[in-house]
């Protein structure tokens, strides 16, 4: 029969576990140890550090808020607690925390780089761009508050301060993704798109299923003509960040001129099989495909969808759509439009939905979509209600431009499209 183990010696192999990266073992050992010893704050500390770098910020918040009631004076539990708040969108306590580890460690570039950013995110760009150049002046090689600094003085209008600290951050962290990303998004801000096109280049050579760089760089080569290459970079985009809004957008006119090359058929194949896990993503896929007059890959992508996620309303609405676009009949009742809209890529893909109905006179439906975005959650906020509402409104006229674009236009479209959106407009959103 084995000795029990000690648990200071339970402890030390904690931590030498999250010294090495084995984080949920660590977390595991944590919890043992205060199981046997509650209340001890540094190990309160060590449990809620591991509980965010796993994820968990209930866990993580609860253990850090028990180490700074036993220990006021915790600065590193402080800090960690302000990171964890931030995490959870309540960036004004988040300052408070941070506030309160410089009380007591005023040196630490760790804790301005963290106040800086929460700042930002509050809204406070002086604050935050104070904040961030004294984490810098204390450990200039520090990329991260390099990185946060270039972002807060993007916001604020400085690009040349901006690009300057940006360059700082990828000097200091040579290939890091997120530096390099804020550089070329700085260099394409200012329409030095074949410099950017290099940076999110340099990006996706490293780092293949990065999304966002990949959606960048096509962005960059649309600027600069290279539309084969966009039509590419934003597929792979597709691939690997189903749920960019803006690439669907994009890609469905391209895609008609470039219907018969290899490579492009292809990545729209690899496009295809990864979509079809996300039923939202492998509406829109349809859909922008159908735009492009591929109306039977489109029917290809959706019905691999409905095989593993059934017919949840988006991939409804799509079946209903690409009926439109073949010349097909529809029975509006069969739409399944949800009654509660709840997320920015759900506006895009029924927003988008709508003009599509109006251009085929479903204006009922239309209408029924219209109304259904006026649940999503962001109309919620006082201050950002009349923004949406135009938001909304521009969303109904979308459906003039549509029938222009697909050569369906209609003498009667355009007013009541006008009709429906200005009525939305008015009635629900003012």
């Amino acid at each position: 029969m084995s000795d029990p183990v000690s648990p200071d010696s339970l402890l030390q192999t904690s931590i030498g576990h999250h010294q090495a990266g084995r984080i949920a073992e660590a977390l595991k050992g944590y919890l043992s140890y205060l199981n046997t010893r509650p209340g001890v704050p540094d190990v309160l500390y060590l449990a809620g550090t591991a509980g965010f770098q796993l994820g968990n910020f209930d866990l993580a918040r609860s253990y850090l808020e028990q180490a700074v009631e036993l220990n006021p004076g915790h600065a590193a539990a402080l800090n960690n607690l302000s990171i964890v708040l931030r995490e959870q969108n309540q960036f004004q306590k988040s300052v408070e925390y941070a506030r309160r580890a410089l009380a007591i460690d005023p040196v630490d570039a760790n804790a301005h780089n963290n106040l800086g950013l929460s700042l930002k995110l509050l809204g406070d760009l002086g604050g935050a761009s104070e904040a961030l150049r004294e984490a810098v002046r204390l450990r200039p090689e520090l990329p991260e508050a390099h990185l946060n600094l270039a972002n807060t003085f993007r916001l604020m209008g400085q690009p040349q301060e901006a690009e300057k600290h940006a360059r700082l951050a990828v000097q200091y962290a040579p290939g890091q993704s997120d530096a390099l990303l804020t550089l070329g998004n700085l260099l394409f801000d200012e329409k030095r798109f074949e410099a950017a096109a290099m940076q999110f280049g340099e990006i996706v050579d490293a780092d293949p299923g990065n999304g966002t760089a990949w959606f960048n760089l096509g962005c960059a080569q649309d600027e600069t003509g290279q539309s084969r290459n966009k039509v590419l970079s934003w597929l792979k985009a597709i691939c690997f960040t189903p749920g960019h809004d803006s690439v669907y957008q994009g890609l469905s006119m391209p895609l008609t001129y470039l219907s018969q090359d290899i490579e492009v058929q292809e990545q729209i194949r690899e496009c295809a099989r990864n979509v079809s896990q996300h039923p939202l993503a492998a509406a829109r896929f349809a859909l922008m495909l159908g735009e492009g007059d591929g109306i039977e890959q489109a029917r290809s992508v959706l019905n691999k969808a409905k095989e593993n996620h059934g017919r949840v309303p988006a991939l409804r609405l799509c079946d209903a759509l690409l009926a439109l676009l073949s010349g097909q009949t529809i029975d509006a009742g069969e739409l399944g439009i949800p009654p509660e809209i709840c997320n920015g890529e759900e506006v895009g893909f029924y927003s988008h939905g709508a003009a599509i109905l109006m251009a085929f006179d479903q204006y009922q439906a239309a209408d029924n979509i219209l109304a259904a975005l006026g649940a999503y959650q962001i109309c919620r906020l006082p201050w950002f209600s009349k923004l949406t509402s135009i938001g909304r409104f521009w969303h109904g006229l979308r459906a003039i431009l549509w029938p222009v674009k697909k050569r369906l236009w209609r003498p009667k479209t355009w007013p009541q499209a006008v009709a429906v959106a200005c009525s939305t407009f008015m009635n629900r959103y003012i």
